[in-house]
């Protein structure tokens, strides 16, 4: 992935040397000499992320930063210290001042871009750094900010620091001394967060992140690596394994408590997240259910509406006006297009369920598309072009379902065409594949809307011009077509109009 990086440096040595680190690594940089350029940058040019010196002359690094964080226009851009200063409170000033992550010069070149992305990729994840950047209203929730905390260390005198640290913020803690035991705590009640020590004897800390990191009950789980180890490999190698943070012994407590803090936000939020993700699936299956049972009512007074209908049509010769027989033909073709609609409707939830078995056998497909063409051409004052003569096309597929999404994407093309003009629908056999191809010479399908034009209830007629529909047409299409085991999409050439087509595979 590209990124635009803002670099704020005040050294050009400096700033040149992390220039083309990031140019090698593809990205495009943004470049301020001072703090009050780099804020004035970041708001005009809306980076990816940006690389702030600490030391800056006038307005800070650290001080830029908080200004950014405090800004809703960008607060949600992660910014990175680059420092030469490398004791605890430091690191403290700059995580509590809004920033996602920290780099220690003399910067390790070889590391450099794997350590910047990581730290961009984390917060991304995260939804910010620390809490500083979140609205007020979510660190002053206790149900947010006071979470499950495991700690996994086996110096007693390191657990017992932590265990009391982070109680004393509200938390409640366990603390075990070996990977194993962490574990099987986290499977059987998983944690909010773990501060997981790297060099645990056995198996270690790195190790035990993996699992967590591969088991869906814990791999929502924010693991803070903690270790001795200063060498950035293993930092890498933490995140690796799926960490999202690495803090380095001697812990500050300070820095210890924010990154704790934040990660529970985080977790809480995007369990919160999920609540609602499930809770909007049971409504929209809910709502499915509901539509499939009062549509499935619908058809049978339907039917009988139209079966009186019809019983009407044939007595147009015995003394019916033909006033009175037009309006009967034309309540006629409006119950037809109901049930049409409702039948639609049924057909793509058994579709979208997998109830709908497929009458498949081997035939040629030539068949179905002039048998389509008939159908609609009968009724529209169009000419629809159908391929000429050539080798059967012979493929396996369902040919009442096959020539029902054929009307559909003949019936689209001459909606949308205007009249007289012609429809030209083409055969072409590739590898594995034959595509059919529908022609016509509408006004396009606009780009925002060809991404979603097979979704169920997009409707492009009040855009285009054309009558309403159900919005389920082009969803049925899409839904037989994968069915077959095929493809489907929409293409607009420069002349004008849009190309449906779907590929079937051939299994020659």
């Amino acid at each position: 992935m590209s990124y635009r990086i803002l670099v704020v440096e005040d050294r050009m040595v400096n700033m040149e040397m992390v220039t083309a680190l990031l140019q090698a690594a593809g990205c495009e940089v943004i470049q301020a000499t001072s703090g009050e350029e780099g804020v004035d940058r970041a708001r005009r040019e809306q980076p990816s992320a940006i690389l702030m010196d600490i030391g800056l002359p006038g307005i800070s690094g650290i001080e830029a930063t908080r200004v950014l964080k405090e800004d809703p226009g960008t607060r949600d851009i992660p910014v990175i210290a680059v420092t030469a200063l490398a004791r605890g409170e430091d690191r403290a000033a700059a995580l509590e001042a809004g920033c996602d992550g920290y780099l220690t010069k003399p910067l390790d070149t070889r590391q450099f871009w794997e350590e910047v992305s990581a730290i961009i990729e984390a917060a991304q994840v995260a939804g910010g750094g620390l809490a500083e950047r979140r609205p007020p209203l979510l660190t002053s929730d206790p149900s947010l900010t006071r979470g499950r905390i495991l700690v996994v260390d086996d110096e007693p005198a390191a657990r017992h620091m932590l265990v009391d640290l982070l109680t004393a913020d509200g938390h409640h803690v366990t603390a075990v001394g070996e990977g194993e035991s962490a574990l099987k705590h986290a499977r059987s009640d998983p944690p909010d967060v773990i501060l997981l020590d790297a060099l645990l004897p056995g198996m270690s800390g790195f190790e035990v992140c993996q699992w967590l990191k591969a088991d869906p009950r814990t791999m929502g789980t924010q693991v803070l690596m903690v270790s001795v180890l200063q060498e950035k490999e293993a930092r890498i190698r933490g995140i690796a394994a799926g960490a999202n943070d690495f803090l380095t012994k001697p812990l500050d407590p300070r820095e210890v408590g924010l990154r704790v803090r934040n990660y529970v936000i985080t977790k809480r939020l995007l369990d919160r997240t999920e609540q609602d993700l499930r809770r909007v699936r049971e409504l929209e299956s809910r709502r499915e259910s509901l539509t499939q049972m009062v549509v499935h009512d619908l058809r049978s007074p339907l039917m009988g509406v139209m079966g009186y209908l019809e019983l009407l049509e044939m007595d147009e010769l015995a003394g019916m006006s033909e006033e009175s027989a037009e309006y009967v033909r034309r309540a006629l073709r409006s119950a037809e297009t109901v049930i049409e609609m409702v039948d639609t409707v049924l057909d793509v939830g058994r579709l979208e369920e997998g109830a709908m078995p497929l009458q498949v056998k081997r035939a040629d497909l030539r068949t179905v598309v002039r048998e389509a063409a008939a159908l609609v051409g009968g009724h529209a004052p169009h000419v629809i072009v159908v391929p000429a003569p050539t080798d059967p096309v012979e493929i396996d597929h369902d040919p009442a379902v096959m020539r029902r999404l054929m009307v559909n994407l003949l019936s689209n093309a001459v909606k949308f065409s205007p009249a007289p003009g012609s429809v030209v629908i083409s055969l072409d056999r590739r590898v594995g594949v034959v595509r059919v191809s529908v022609v016509d010479r509408g006004p396009g399908i606009p780009e925002a809307y060809r991404a979603t034009v097979f979704e169920k209830y997009i409707q492009l007629e009040s855009q285009l011009g054309a009558p309403r529909s159900s919005g389920l047409g082009l969803t049925f299409c899409r839904l037989a077509v994968e069915a077959h085991g095929g493809i489907i999409g929409v293409d607009a050439p420069e002349e004008g109009g849009s190309v449906f087509w779907f590929e079937l595979p051939t299994r020659d």
